[in-house]
């Protein structure tokens, strides 16, 4: 691991940078920070990496099945297999179509209104990209923020670094 990069130490406040390689570190980090029934808002520019972390988060849970982005159909539902965490299923989420029309609309509720009875139906941990898309139907229920930046490239050779900012929003449990 290059000196350069930074091990993430959650749930603090604090930036970090991590290497693609490097993201089943910090999805086994998240995994011991956060309780069943949390949701974490993933932010960040188109191709910042947002998926790709769900997807490393998905295999530290034990989910065989790919994960793929479900902006076409708003949210992807994983089983997590027995004794691999409290957790039993995981919800992909991405809000990034409903930036495209009114994030008040019966749409909006709808999904806002899918995902939390899907979540009193079993510990899940949502992760949902573009949050702030629907900030006032969805963001008052999140309880982590993570922020995903491209690190700043140094070397000739492309970069696969990531920028991470961790915000632990002290909400209580669901």
């Amino acid at each position: 691991m290059p000196s350069a990069y930074l091990t993430p130490r959650l749930p603090s406040q604090q930036g970090f940078t991590l290497a693609e390689d490097q993201l089943p570190l910090l999805a086994s980090t998240l995994l011991t920070v956060v309780h069943p029934n949390a949701i974490i808002s993933l932010e960040g520019g188109l191709g910042a990496g947002k998926t790709t972390l769900i997807r490393t988060i998905g295999q530290a849970m034990g989910i065989q099945t790919r994960i793929t982005s479900p902006t076409y159909v708003y949210f992807n539902q994983y089983t997590v297999p027995a004794n691999s965490t409290s957790i039993t299923q995981l919800l992909h989420v991405d809000f990034y179509r409903l930036s495209e029309t009114d994030p008040t609309t019966e749409s909006t509720h709808w999904l806002v209104e899918e995902l939390l009875e899907l979540q009193a139906q079993a510990p899940t941990l949502i992760l949902a990209e573009w949050a702030s898309v629907v900030a006032g139907a969805f963001q008052p229920l999140i309880t982590h923020h993570l922020q995903l930046h491209e690190a700043p490239n140094t070397q000739e050779e492309p970069s696969t670094a990531r920028q991470y900012e961790w915000f632990s929003l002290q909400r209580l449990p669901l």
